[in-house]
């Protein structure tokens, strides 16, 4: 290999030795780019753009097809939906982990568990399924609601218009969905979150212990009216 001298923006300069010089990041430049970087190869790509990643990263024209390459690593909006800011913070961490081949434990645990909150007056948050998302996969449910009219702690709080909704799958009694609207909704559906990657159930929920006064408590109180009401 011939060693070469990189010019970089605005006076800069760095020699280095590459097997490959791409001219132009488009969508073929691109492509050949990462198919050469994929076998092992030191590749230079070239835009005359004052930043790397010329057209494909900055307008848009990156082909849907190349973010499917094991050999692309991306996190948030360029990827689409969800891309809230917690998704794509976590994204950004396991493309880290990816692209230095990191040892860690299984990383599917919660995979597709991704929490969505409206910051609004009231709040409101949910995190896997909701009754007509599960029906429409054909998953009989069960559905179970603490109502912080009923929670001391939001009647102390003084916010006591709102609610815990669980979701269970009826054969397996296991909680696939939970969702809230009221005070600190955003916070309260992270517990959700948890137990369906625990896999939880309804009894494991009604029978726990939680801190009195507290608006977690509205997790027991779901669990115990879905037990009240559990269809035959």
């Amino acid at each position: 290999m011939q060693k070469i001298e990189v010019g970089y923006y605005p006076r800069q300069s760095v020699p280095y030795d590459y097997a490959l010089v791409v001219i132009g990041s488009g969508p073929a430049g691109e492509r050949g780019a990462v198919t050469a970087a994929r076998l092992g190869k030191r590749v230079l790509l070239l835009d005359r753009g004052p930043q790397p990643g010329g057209a494909a990263v900055h307008t848009g024209t990156l082909p849907s097809e190349t973010l499917r390459d094991p050999s692309v690593l991306a996190a948030g909006d360029v990827i689409g939906f969800p891309a809230p800011a917690s998704t794509s913070m976590e994204q950004g961490r396991l493309a880290t982990i990816f692209a230095f081949d990191a040892e860690q434990e299984a990383l599917t645990v919660y995979e597709g568990l991704l929490p969505h909150g409206i910051y609004a007056i009231p709040e409101a948050s949910c995190v896997g399924l909701s009754e007509e998302d599960a029906e429409a996969k054909g998953v009989r449910t069960a559905v179970g609601l603490g109502d912080f009219d009923h929670d001391a702690r939001a009647r102390i709080n003084g916010s006591s218009a709102g609610f815990v909704k669980l979701v269970f799958d009826r054969a397996s009694k296991q909680l696939i969905g939970a969702h809230s609207i009221g005070d600190r909704a955003a916070e309260l559906v992270h517990i959700g979150q948890a137990l369906i990657g625990m896999k939880a159930s309804v009894f494991d929920i009604a029978y726990a212990v939680f801190n009195y006064p507290t608006l977690s408590e509205c997790y027991k109180q779901a669990a115990c009216d879905a037990l009240n009401r559990w269809p035959e």
